[in-house]
């Protein structure tokens, strides 16, 4: 499209007025979508002039709304090719590029219709969708602006222009664009409604924002008040702009205004702590880390940070909470923040902290509130307030069993005939509460007698099964605490979150069939259970199915699964479309610009970070078995054949081979990518679709998926290809995930691109220390491939692929990176010593350390592997240089290949010492002791 120039084409002949009639006729029946009225009158018209560009494109077109890809893309370019200088021929090319989510091609072959008729509403309106979706701004900002100068009279066009402005950060012309408009209406009979009035000011307030203009934007909010219909809105955006003008008591006041509105708002409390010490706002964030951020973070997920603060500020904050407390006495919030404002690490803070929780944590108690526990374990991240908790534990369960009260505490009314002994409730969400913290803390058996309690007290309660299954889960035994949810979810089989309970920890434990026949009873019925579910995009399932079928081995299935979740992100930036022109027909601007933010980041979200992770790593395993594969044929080759043959010409043979396999391998892609691009465009011919389509059950139809199994994507023989896909994303959205960089570090020197791969281990360092256990295993096994590379030698030890001789350039960037990288004492050293230095600094103090560098020195030299499997066996156990998940891969290192039969004794002894030292409940170790022993 972009080569060729309609200006210069000759014009056509016009069709006779009876023919004209038809056409038109068949542009009616697009529209109305009454396609085959439109086909017979297209034969009507082509049957006398067969030539006719314009209709052949709307034939085509028409042929495309039903599903007829093949025969559309052939009347589209035949009609194009016929009446090149028509922008119908063009609009219509775009329109069907558009449909099959070609949007770059679509941009061109409007632009190319625009050069023909520049002043064509419908096809400016068109691209300027396409450009906002492919946040085109300039060229979204330069649409909008020819819209406007065409047709001023139409508010959407200025609304689009004032967005277009916004867009690109140039919020006074926004502005101004939206005064002019403004302007326009003086004078207009046109009645306008107050939403529209009160969404118009609002968005002129976010613009003055946004613009750092907080002054004008104060100004503008007290003139605008009486219009606007939102006045909480008001109220927040008062607030905001004070404290960002640093009017504190304003800001203070009208954020305990909000408080008497709504006493359990978080974000309003977060404001008011902002006004009292003088700060700035937190920023908005889903994660439970305070002062973290996210970019789906609303207002109303501030979290402050509470460590930094000095005396005098926390006198001051807890002085005002008091009065809070005071003012909303049923209110929940102005007791519970205190909690986290206090500091227990001195004795009077101590006192004051214990006071606290017992009036915040009792009546929730006896109230009987499950979720009591997830509220308080933030407090946990605090040492001593975490003491502190525990000790007031232990004198409740005193108080309890000697005179059945709570440290003194009468109970409510309603207690044991009047006698102030606690209810008999209380005693049992006391012993849940107890059971909770003495898991929390690791004690599991402990925990589990606990909750036993609980349970012959009160048999019937979910809460105390489904706790119980946590408590096996977080001590190593899937099995049994799938078991202890699915009963739990036995006893409801109405409760939805139960239902979910049970499906999450069935696929943790490996059971994926029976996950699917539990999420299945809330699902519909029939064979299409799995594909409901994909329509409903229920991304957990699919990451726990994804990961429970790699565990097993199915890892063809596993990537479906997994996969899956990358058509549910495409679908969602895809939905983004049918808002663009909806938003600024219904004055929807704030929410419009704050859903255009969150769909620039939703590549970031952690659902697609984790399933394409996952993927990715599937990926390298299938490339890692085709490389094992190919060296071990490669060599039972040079064995049986190539005997003869010197060094020389065996390293140019291997060279020749090399050669021949990348440019076949690349050939192959390209076709593989090629007959990709053609299925999309054109999904079989005419009717063959329609034949493997399946009925919604909303009546829409589901292409038969041809391999449910992943047989196919398994068997690829390009894994690098589909991997090198996700990590272009992960790389864009994610840059600041450490696993993103290591994965990219991994990809890039199986691919013999050994500076990508360099640029990738540089910023895992920056994101985490050189002692990381994560990183020295990507700096060693990148620094073995290019040592590798460059001597020659290619296979599996090698994990790359350079079909090429290594560029002096890249040779010298590399080496002087390697003398920073691979160091000690600020010198060079090789590979082996860099591994052993890195052993003695942290395999003492850290279990992860320690496999690390046993898995390292087995990769680098075979030979001390049996040493190395010693070593590791005595790796530290305890809980501050151990986890559950560090302790099985240090066991699944010595159990692996590079070991081989050398760390037998090793593993089993390792086995034994987490079995009967730290994880006694583990199913794993269990099991790796009996096969051992056995």
């Amino acid at each position: 499209a972009k080569a060729l120039d309609p200006r210069r084409a000759p014009m056509p002949q016009p069709l006779p007025p009876k023919e004209n009639a038809l056409f038109k006729l068949i542009v009616k029946h697009y529209e109305t979508k009454q396609y085959k009225k439109g086909m017979k009158a297209s034969d009507a018209v082509l049957k006398k002039f067969p030539d006719h560009g314009e209709t052949l494109a709307m034939r085509g077109l028409i042929l495309n709304c039903m599903e007829r890809k093949v025969e559309a893309y052939e009347f589209v370019k035949k009609g194009l090719a016929k009446d090149i200088r028509s922008h119908v021929c063009w609009h219509v090319f775009g329109l069907v590029h558009r449909s099959d989510r070609d949007y770059k091609e679509s941009v061109k072959c409007y632009r190319n219709a625009l050069r023909i008729e520049p002043d064509n509403m419908q096809i400016l309106r068109d691209l300027s969708l396409l450009q906002v979706q492919l946040r085109d701004r300039v060229g979204y900002l330069e649409t909008r602006h020819s819209l406007l100068k065409l047709k001023p009279a139409l508010r959407l066009n200025w609304l689009g222009l004032a967005v277009a402005n916004h867009l690109l950060g140039r919020h006074e012309r926004a502005t101004n664009v939206l005064g002019a408009y403004e302007n326009t209406l003086e004078g207009s009979t046109e009645p306008e409604s107050a939403y529209e009035r009160s969404e118009m000011a609002l968005y002129k307030m976010e613009l003055l924002r946004d613009g750092r203009k907080h002054a004008e934007a104060l100004e503008a909010l007290a003139k605008s008040e009486k219009v606007i219909v939102d006045k909480t809105a008001v109220r927040e955006v008062r607030a905001e702009l004070n404290l960002a003008l640093e009017n504190y008591s304003a800001a203070a006041s009208e954020y305990r205004r909000l408080i008497d509105l709504n006493p359990e708002e978080h974000g309003y409390h977060a404001g008011l702590q902002a006004a009292l010490l003088e700060q700035a706002l937190p920023p908005p964030t889903l994660s439970n880390k305070p002062g973290a951020k996210s970019p789906y973070g609303a207002s109303t997920t501030r979290r402050p940070v509470y460590t930094g603060l000095n005396p005098a500020q926390r006198s001051l904050l807890l002085s005002a909470y008091g009065e809070l407390r005071t003012a909303h006495p049923r209110a929940s919030a102005p007791r519970r923040i205190p909690l986290d404002v206090i500091d227990a690490s001195t004795n009077e803070g101590a006192m004051r902290f214990d006071d606290a929780f017992s009036g915040y944590v009792i009546p929730m108690l006896r109230k009987g509130v499950p979720s009591l526990f997830a509220d308080i374990r933030p407090l946990y991240e605090q040492p001593a307030k975490a003491a502190r908790i525990g000790a007031i534990f232990d004198r409740w369960g005193s108080a309890l069993a000697n005179n059945g009260t709570l440290e003194g505490n009468r109970a409510t009314p309603g207690g044991d005939g009047g006698s102030g002994a606690e209810l008999p409730s209380t005693t049992m969400w006391v012993q849940f509460l107890l059971a909770q913290h003495l898991d929390k803390h690791g004690k599991h058996e402990e925990a589990l007698a606990a909750v036993d309690k609980a349970i012959a007290h009160t048999p019937t309660l979910v809460e105390l099964y489904v706790f119980k299954g946590r408590v096996y889960k977080h001590a190593g035994d899937p099995a049994e605490a799938a078991s202890w949810v699915e009963h739990a979810r036995s006893l409801d089989g109405a409760d939805r979150y139960l239902n979910t309970k049970a499906t999450r920890y069935l696929l943790r434990a490996d059971k994926p069939e029976e996950a699917t026949a539990v999420i299945g009873l809330f699902t519909k019925d029939g064979p299409e259970r799995e594909s409901n579910l994909f329509d409903m995009q229920c991304m957990w399932y699919e990451c726990e199915a994804g990961e429970a079928l790699r565990r097993l081995g199915r890892v063809g299935k596993a990537l479906k699964k997994l996969l899956a979740v990358d058509k549910h992100f495409v679908d969602i930036v895809e939905d983004q479309f049918d808002f663009h022109t909806y938003c600024l027909r219904k004055m929807t601007l704030r929410s419009y610009v704050q859903l255009l933010r969150m769909e620039e980041h939703v590549w970031a979200h952690p659902f697609y970070i984790r399933a394409a992770c996952g993927a990715v790593e599937m990926f390298l395993e299938l490339h890692d078995a085709h490389s094992v594969a190919h060296a071990e044929k490669l060599s039972d080759v040079n064995a049986s054949g190539d005997a003869a043959l010197d060094v020389a010409e065996r390293k140019k043979a291997a060279s020749k081979a090399r050669k021949l396999a990348a440019r076949a391998a690349e050939e192959k892609t390209k076709k593989e990518m090629e007959e990709k691009e053609a299925l999309v465009k054109a999904d079989k011919e005419g009717g063959k679709k329609k034949e493997k389509q399946q009925p919604k059950g909303d009546g829409e139809k589901r292409e038969v998926d041809d391999d449910p199994e992943g047989i196919k994507l398994e068997a690829s023989d390009t894994p690098l290809v589909e991997a090198s896909r996700l990590l272009a994303t992960l790389q864009i959205h994610s840059a600041d995930v450490l696993e993103t960089q290591l994965l990219a570090c991994a990809v890039y020197g199986r691919r013999g691109k050994f500076l990508l791969a360099l640029r990738a281990l540089r910023r895992a360092r920056a994101l985490s220390a050189d002692t990381d256990p994560l990183v020295h295993r990507a700096t060693v096994r990148l620094f073995a491939a290019v040592d590798a590379a460059a001597a020659g030698v290619q296979g599996a030890a090698a994990a790359a692929a350079a079909a090429e001789p290594m560029p002096a350039v890249t040779r010298a960037v590399l080496g002087a990176q390697r003398g920073e990288i691979v160091a000690f004492g600020g010198k060079p050293v090789s590979l082996p010593t860099f591994n052993d230095e890195f052993k003695k600094r942290r395999a003492g103090e850290s279990a992860a350390a320690a496999t690390a560098a046993a898995e390292m020195c087995a990769f680098l030299e075979p030979a001390r592997a049996a040493q190395a499997a010693a070593e590791l066996a005595k790796c530290p156990l305890g809980a501050d240089a151990c986890t559950l998940a560090d302790a099985v891969c240090a066991h699944k290192v010595l159990t692996s290949k590079p070991f081989a039969t050398a760390a037998l004794s090793a593993a089993a002894e390792l086995a034994r010492r987490a079995a009967s030292e730290r994880f006694t409940l583990s199913a794993y170790f269990r099991n790796a002791v009996g096969a051992a022993s056995s």
